[in-house]
C-alpha cells in the first residue's frame, strides 16, 4: 500500500466512522424516547395516571448540531428550539405540556383558570387500563358539588351520591422521574456501542508502505 491509498484509506474511514457514531447517537436518543414513554404509559413503573396521552406523545428524541457539537437530545412537554435536525424526532404534538416537569421533578401544583382542582377518584373515571374515560369534571354528566361536615368539598353523582372527585385549592405531587432514568440508561448503552463503533471503523489492517518511484 503507498502513502497515497493509505491517506485515501484513512479519509474513507474517517467518514465511515463518523456515519457510524452519528447512527449510534441517534439509536441512543431513540431508545431513551421509547424507554421514558413506556414509563408514562399506564401501568408503567412511575403509576402515573394517563388521561389524555399528551404528555407520551410529547416525549421525543433525536440529533441536532451545535456548531461543531453534535448533540443528543431527549425532551419532554413540547417541541425542542433546536432547528437543525440530524434526525427527525419521531413524534410531536403541538402545544405546550406544562405538567411534563412537575411529575419529572415533583411539587405543588394550584389551578391556573378555576378555584379548585379536580382529583379524580372514582373507579368509573378510568378504563381497565387506567386510562381516564373524560377529559375533565366538566364532561361528566350528572355530577353536583357536596362538601362534608369536615370541610372536605366534592363532586358526587347526583343519583347514587358516589364520590367522583376530590376538590383541593391545591396538591403536592411526589417527584415520579421517568425522563432522566430513561436517558441514564441509554447512556450507559451509548458508551458499550460507540466503543464497538470505533473498534469496527478503525480497522484498517497493516498498511504496508513503500516508495511509488
Amino acid at each position: 500500500m503507498t502513502l497515497q491509498e493509505f491517506a485515501e484509506r484513512v479519509q474513507g474511514a474517517s467518514r465511515e466512522l463518523r456515519g457510524a457514531l452519528l447512527q449510534e447517537l441517534v439509536n441512543t436518543a431513540l431508545r431513551a424516547e421509547t424507554e421514558a414513554k413506556l414509563r408514562v404509559t399506564a401501568g408503567g413503573v412511575t403509576r402515573l395516571n394517563v388521561r389524555t396521552g399528551r404528555l407520551r406523545a410529547s416525549i421525543a428524541g433525536g440529533v441536532h448540531q451545535d456548531g461543531d457539537a453534535i448533540v443528543v437530545e431527549v425532551s419532554a412537554g413540547g417541541r425542542s428550539p433546536n432547528s437543525k435536525q440530524l434526525s427527525p424526532n419521531t413524534t410531536r404534538t403541538p402545544g405546550e405540556v406544562r405538567y411534563a416537569a412537575i411529575h419529572e421533578y415533583g411539587g405543588t401544583i394550584r389551578p391556573s383558570r378555576r378555584q379548585f382542582l379536580t382529583i379524580p377518584v372514582h373507579e368509573s373515571l378510568r378504563t381497565g387500563a387506567g386510562v381516564a374515560r373524560f377529559a375533565s369534571a366538566r364532561d361528566v354528566p350528572g355530577l353536583q358539588y357536596a362538601e362534608t361536615s369536615g370541610g372536605q368539598r366534592l363532586l358526587i353523582h347526583e343519583d347514587s351520591g358516589e364520590v367522583f372527585y376530590l376538590l383541593r385549592r391545591s396538591m403536592t405531587l411526589p417527584a415520579r422521574p421517568y425522563l432522566r432514568p430513561a436517558i441514564r440508561t441509554a447512556g450507559i448503552r451509548m458508551n458499550s456501542d460507540v466503543l464497538r463503533a470505533l473498534r469496527k471503523s478503525l480497522v484498517f489492517g497493516r498498511p504496508s508502505v513503500r516508495s511509488s518511484g
